[in-house]
């Protein structure tokens, strides 16, 4: 028999609303994502999609860990951060595939005003949840106003074209994404929170994510770096947060695409953006807008 585990910092009579009236969340228009480079989530990083989230009094937070080989450890550590950043409702839940197409099961995300995914095997975590009624519910949690955020594989799950890690063609081990290469880059469906972008994370992986827009040039590609994380608005613009940097591939005005000898793969007129703290970038419109000088 499959259990749900969960773990909070809170009495169950809190969750219950047992203390003072019920609590609810005043929602916008549209919620935000928060994408973290990799998995090792500061206190301040965190402080931001606590934010976002609806603050520390007021936020209903939901950890799910399952692309996590260790998940119960992953959502135990992450609650325990939430707390120290004076979360007041936050617990995380472990699941499968059989729960989640349950649609009565779906009902369980109905108090959370944030999501959070944790890092580790992101087609693990698509495998539970991709085309179920928990994904669309976590869809109308970001139409309602809500905050999804997630790091390193809750990165890459972002969006509807998901890198998996995995390449089809190179056969060497002792290497990794060494070429630019057609057919290479194995791609999975995502969430699909984002439909028009890429998202690569632990970004030292140039090759592959130049790849990946190459075969997809109506996508934009989003590669964030270790201790950064973007804000994605609701108008389809993300602010970079943290210490590293984002790089933006936008092969859309790039022509020809063309296909070369040994599954090789060019292209011309390829723009590329170092985005910084604080920077600005219009996914639909491509235009950049940087933090004034003298930062």
């Amino acid at each position: 028999m499959v259990v749900i585990r969960l773990f909070a910092l809170l009495s169950i009579v809190c969750w219950s609303g047992g203390i003072g009236a019920p609590w609810t969340y005043a929602q916008r228009t549209m919620g935000y994502l928060y994408i973290v480079g990799d998995g090792a989530e500061t206190p301040e990083m965190m402080q931001r999609f606590v934010a976002l989230a609806g603050g520390a009094e007021r936020a209903s937070i939901y950890i799910l860990p399952m692309a996590s080989s260790l998940p119960d450890t992953a959502g135990k550590r992450h609650v325990a951060l939430l707390q120290t950043l004076g979360v007041r409702r936050a617990r995380y839940l472990v699941f499968s595939r059989e729960q989640a197409l349950q649609p009565a099961f779906a009902d369980t995300l109905m108090e959370a005003t944030g999501v959070f995914f944790t890092g580790g095997d992101q087609s693990r975590l698509a495998g539970v949840l991709v085309a179920t009624p928990v994904q669309q519910k976590l869809k109308e949690l970001l139409r309602n106003g809500g905050a999804i955020g997630g790091g390193s594989a809750g990165a890459a799950i972002m969006s509807k074209l998901m890198i998996t890690g995995d390449e089809l063609l190179q056969t060497d081990t002792t290497v990794s994404f060494v070429s630019i290469w057609r057919e290479n880059i194995k791609t999975a469906e995502g969430l699909g929170f984002m439909d028009d972008a890429i998202i690569d994370q632990h970004f030292v992986r140039h090759n592959r994510l130049i790849s990946v827009v190459l075969e997809h040039p109506q996508l934009v590609g989003i590669g964030i770096d270790e201790k950064t994380a973007i804000v994605v608005s609701p108008e389809r613009s993300f602010e970079v947060v943290g210490k590293s940097c984002v790089v933006v591939y936008d092969v859309r005005a790039a022509a020809p695409i063309r296909s070369g000898p040994n599954h090789t793969i060019g292209g011309a007129n390829l723009r590329m953006h170092v985005l910084l703290d604080g920077d600005r970038y219009n996914i639909t419109t491509g235009v950049v807008t940087p933090v004034k000088s003298g930062r």
